[in-house]
């Protein structure tokens, strides 16, 4: 709904002082807008699709079978609203960060290194690898044990 002070704007105020019926209006009649509060209200509903466009036809089997919405991170981002959106972005950007530079170690401690740190990447190296190996041995055996109870059927 517009505003009365908008309204009030847009029609033509009498003058307050006596004038003859010739001389009624503010500025000439050209000029007067021709608007309502109705045509202004109207002009200004925003319409859904589903109000712009005309009904589609029916399918030839007689049912409407929409498909199922699909479910994407990224269309669930945009959806969200502006402080979640930010947050995510925030997330994803400090993971990206945090795995560009383990990357970028590895790399330089493996092809990069000069000799004098040889000693230094060669225990990084060998500490990242365990911590991998470690992960690898705790996450397997527990996700084959959720996905082997959980198996549809069985």
């Amino acid at each position: 709904m517009l505003p009365a002070r908008f309204l009030s704007r847009t029609t033509p105020k009498p003058h307050l002082e006596n004038s003859n019926a010739s001389n009624s209006r503010p500025y000439p009649a050209s000029h007067t807008p021709n608007c309502t509060r109705r045509t202004l209200v109207q002009s200004s509903v925003i319409r859904s699709p589903s109000q712009q466009n005309p009904p589609s036809k029916p399918s030839p089997s007689g049912f409407d079978n929409p498909s199922p919405p699909t479910l994407s991170f990224f269309a669930l981002v945009k959806e969200s609203s502006r402080p979640v959106r930010y947050t995510v972005y925030a997330g994803l950007g400090l993971m990206a960060t945090a795995e560009t530079t383990f990357w970028t170690n590895v790399i330089y401690a493996k092809y990069f290194a000069p000799d004098d740190e040889k000693e230094k990447s060669e225990e990084f190296l060998a500490n990242a690898w365990a911590f991998i190996d470690g992960y690898r041995r705790r996450w397997i055996p527990n996700y084959q044990k959720y996905y082997s109870s959980h198996l549809w059927g069985l």
